[in-house]
């Protein structure tokens, strides 16, 4: 019987801990409200943003938290830009991490045009997985 108990136990740290640190991986793609181009439209936007107009495209952060409205239609905008967020720039490409609703969103972004100096970020993926209270 104690044996039982113990494997029982065992068992379910061992789901619980499956499932908490599995990511569940979205594409813009998989999101209806969510962009995504071709490279007609990426030449687009880009000279749309050369001209002046939306430069948050080139704040990766602020595109990952934008990005975020999509996968979460309901988030208000106020409540989006004071989520806690950190940055991390490697080359063309950028990770986001934002904590929103006990989830960790991980976005990865990429330089649309690499070699473009002044290119436009686009969501390559977003990577989502419970947090637990040890991670806070």
């Amino acid at each position: 019987m104690r044996l039982t108990v113990c494997l029982m136990a065992t068992l379910i740290l061992f789901f619980r801990a499956a499932s908490v640190s599995a990511d569940q991986i979205v594409y813009p793609a998989d999101i209806p409200n969510a962009e995504h181009f071709d490279d007609d439209g990426l030449v687009s936007i880009q000279k749309m943003v050369d001209e002046g107009h939306q430069p948050w495209r080139f704040d990766p952060e602020y595109y990952a938290k934008h990005f975020m409205n999509s996968y979460y239609p309901n988030l208000d905008p106020n409540e989006r830009e004071k989520l806690p967020a950190s940055l991390e720039l490697k080359g063309h490409s950028a990770i986001v991490k934002i904590v929103y609703e006990g989830k960790e969103h991980v976005v990865y972004l990429q330089k649309a045009f690499p070699s473009n100096p002044e290119s436009i970020w686009i969501v390559e993926k977003m990577a989502i997985r419970w947090v637990s209270s040890a991670d806070t």
